[in-house]
């Protein structure tokens, strides 16, 4: 029975042993991992190793070997203010696969939501589809500023943090036009003086900012400019940029836009119809010019579908009647240097952002210097009559 007894203290003790082994092994491995930084609404946006770098090559996205030596360089230099048009129930879902991949290399990015009225924009819904949840925010207490413009036009944004902003035109596709104005003239207010360009976006575009300021790095930010996916439809008056694949302006275009569009007394529609058709409209009639995103071998750049609709192709009907440029598919239809992609769920965004910046293929890398890669060429006479702008 005492043997007995001596045996089973042993075995205790060797089992004690063992469990605070394992206890402390655990404890030893979380302590000294790298915290793993996530978006507060729960995407995991990985690992940001503090080490040192192996052999001097700069690591970065977890612990992958890339030199980004000439796109920080490029982010210095080419100042990109992006506003994502979103609602209360983006927020809280599309947003997130945004700050999770693309937002973040904007030099500053905000989300704009409109403070009241309904999110549903389509009266059906496809097959099979669930509709989002209604979510409701209590703006009270937030900050709160009233802005007025040169013609005496007043607006109010309700901030939420520092990137996010309630505008308060109503929710509903009808008032993206108006909404988008009274965003336009925020920046130009207020941001006007610290950015070089303004990109609008979708909370459903994905874009390759290093890209981006590429093809704006051979224009100057001081040059009226407008750019993105021409659509020229011959029964429209006024060509314009499609709002899903994202436009941009030079701080002198979105002056010009301002001063000479939406603060003209009647220059400009203010409500109703789609918000990128008048703001393309308004940028005209102000004299904003056009420049060409076409690169070298004629390819866009700007996508306003999804990749999966371009490859294999062939491209989505629709854009055979709405686009300037006949749409391409398969190897063909994009640039390779591609600035924006439309109609991305967050999961496309994220297995996207992963294949572009997280996986190489060994031995393959960027030829030359790209030089003359775009040709900025003007934009011809439009098929509708409507003289195009000669570019600068």
């Amino acid at each position: 029975m005492q043997s007995a007894t001596k045996n089973l203290s042993k075995y205790a003790i060797i089992s004690f042993l063992l469990i605070f082994i394992v206890v402390m092994g655990v404890y030893f491995i979380y302590s000294n991992r790298v915290p793993t930084p996530s978006l507060a609404i729960g995407i995991d946006v990985g690992i940001q190793h503090k080490h040192a770098p192996v052999d001097d090559i700069p690591l970065t996205h977890d612990d992958i070997y890339v030199d980004d030596t000439v796109a920080r360089k490029l982010f210095d230099e080419v100042r990109v203010f992006c506003w994502i048009l979103t609602t209360k129930s983006g927020i809280f879902s599309k947003a997130a696969g945004i700050n999770a991949t693309w937002a973040p290399r904007c030099n500053k990015h905000v989300f704009f939501a409109s403070a009241s009225g309904e999110e549903d924009i389509f009266t059906t819904l496809p097959s099979g589809a669930t509709p989002m949840p209604k979510v409701e925010i209590n703006l009270n207490g937030l900050e709160r500023k009233e802005y007025k413009t040169a013609n005496g036009a007043t607006f109010t944004t309700i901030s939420m943090g520092t990137d996010i902003m309630f505008i308060d035109t109503p929710e509903g596709y009808d008032n993206l036009t108006e909404k988008s104005r009274e965003i336009l003239q925020l920046l130009y207010l207020q941001e006007m003086e610290h950015f070089d360009w303004f990109l609008k976006a979708d909370d459903d575009t994905y874009v390759i900012m290093e890209n981006m300021r590429f093809l704006l790095k051979g224009l100057n930010p001081e040059t009226p400019a407008y750019l993105g996916y021409q659509l020229e439809p011959t029964w429209f008056d006024s060509p314009y940029m499609s709002g899903g694949a994202g436009y941009v302006f030079s701080r002198a275009g979105l002056k010009r836009l301002v001063e000479k569009g939406f603060q003209k007394k009647g220059a400009c529609q203010e409500k109703g119809s789609s918000e990128d058709l008048e703001v393309g409209r308004c940028a005209m009639k102000a004299g904003v010019n056009i420049h060409s995103s076409l690169d070298r071998f004629e390819r866009e750049s700007f996508h306003p579908d999804n990749i999966n609709d371009y490859i294999p192709g062939p491209p989505p009907q629709w854009l055979y009647y709405y686009s300037r440029n006949k749409p391409k598919g398969g190897s063909e239809c994009c640039s390779q240097l591609s600035v924006t992609w439309h109609r991305m769920e967050t999961r496309d965004m994220l297995v996207f952002d992963h294949l572009l910046y997280k996986t190489h293929v060994y031995g393959r890398n960027m030829a030359a210097s790209y030089k003359n890669f775009y040709s900025y060429n003007k934009v011809k006479k439009l098929p509708n009559g409507v003289p195009t702008l000669k570019n600068e």
